[in-house]
């Protein structure tokens, strides 16, 4: 019997406490709904929500009302995505753009990917996604790896904080993919299914070294608000998380599809959370890649809560001020964050006014 057919069935027996849905209205601050991943699902080229309406009421159900979109890309893509959630539905999607990095390869290349982002934010982008693929994969006219503290990226990391958007980063992986595939990696199953997800062995930089090519940006560019995805980059070492978040009030992180990590050590997950409860978002990766317009819901029945008198709704504009009031929502395993300082969305709406008092 192969180590994936082990379905062993659980004989502890403990009470129950069903979570049907999100105890207050929350926000999906980490949903892939665009075409950008659909070829890792096997549907290349195909919407990942294909009836955006029918999305919304579905997740409604569970409380969850409006959800920040990383699939925007940029040109032609990011305005199509623009168009079928920003658009159609105000206040309950967010798009965040990402960055052509094939600028790099133009003689011009700083200016090239400024242009990228201005071009991006004056359409509508809400945000930056940038990705693992820088310093993993990205490469500039030499063929040489480029690092997110490139010298030659600063002034994009300074127009960025200029432009006043949020960045989403995804920096390495998590850190068993940098060590040698055999009976010590904890992802030994996984990666042997997918070795072409290991670094080690690769062109690819050292784990730490991707860290600190990220926090040094972070530090250079305090006008930037950063969120660290994926548990703050680093969910296997929750200190080096702590000590990011107590050193850079620009540092936020999110928890997505970091249960594997995360739910090992969950009194310091807790401890994380509680000690930065306005700078801590969830947003439950995995399930966005199936459309929840087609899911079905058993076992327990769940109270609809109407959108038009509910629903978070995110601006298209941002809010500054760093004594801007923030709000968390606690649900059944982690708490959805807006804060409302500078470069974020802020919720309105009589609901969240009262739940904020």
């Amino acid at each position: 019997m192969e180590l994936s057919e082990f379905a062993p069935t659980q004989q502890v027996r403990l009470p129950r406490t069903p979570a049907a849905a999100a105890s207050t209205v929350a926000i999906d601050a980490h949903a892939h709904l665009g075409r950008w991943l659909s070829g890792w699902v096997g549907v290349p080229g195909s919407w990942l929500v294909e009836q955006p309406a029918a999305f919304l009421d579905a997740m409604a159900v569970d409380n969850v009302h409006s959800f920040v979109n990383l699939d925007g890309r940029w040109g032609d893509e990011l305005r199509e995505n623009l168009e079928r959630f920003d658009g159609a539905h105000p206040g309950r999607f967010a798009t965040f753009c990402h960055i052509d990095w094939s600028a790099l390869l133009e003689r011009d290349a700083t200016d090239a990917l400024i242009r990228t982002v201005v071009d991006s934010a004056a359409v509508g982008a809400a945000g930056i996604r940038v990705w693992k693929d820088l310093g993993l994969s990205v490469r500039d006219r030499s063929e040489s790896l480029v690092l997110p503290d490139d010298d030659r990226l600063e002034p994009l990391w300074t127009a960025v904080g200029d432009l006043g958007l949020p960045v989403w980063w995804h920096v390495a992986d998590p850190a068993a993919f940098f060590e040698p595939v055999d009976a010590r990696n904890e992802n030994d199953e996984t990666l042997r299914a997918r070795p072409d997800w290991s670094c080690h062995g690769t062109e690819a930089p050292s784990f730490t070294r991707l860290l600190a090519a990220f926090e040094g940006v972070v530090a250079a560019h305090p006008r930037v608000d950063v969120v660290a995805v994926h548990g703050g980059c680093c969910a296997e070492d929750l200190a080096w998380v702590e000590r990011m978040l107590a050193g850079y009030p620009n540092l936020s992180i999110d928890i997505a599809a970091r249960t594997a990590q995360l739910g090992r050590q969950p009194r310091a997950t807790t401890a994380l959370i509680e000690r930065f409860p306005t700078r801590s978002s969830s947003g439950p990766t995995r399930s966005r890649l199936v459309d929840a317009s087609t899911r079905r819901t058993s076992g327990c029945s769940r109270r609809r809560t109407s959108p038009s008198r509910t629903a978070p709704r995110i601006r298209s504009s941002w809010v500054a001020g760093p004594s801007a009031a923030s709000t968390s929502h606690p649900t059944s395993s982690s708490w959805c964050t807006a804060r409302t300082s500078s470069a974020w969305p802020r919720l309105t709406g009589d609901r969240q006014q009262e739940e904020a008092r």
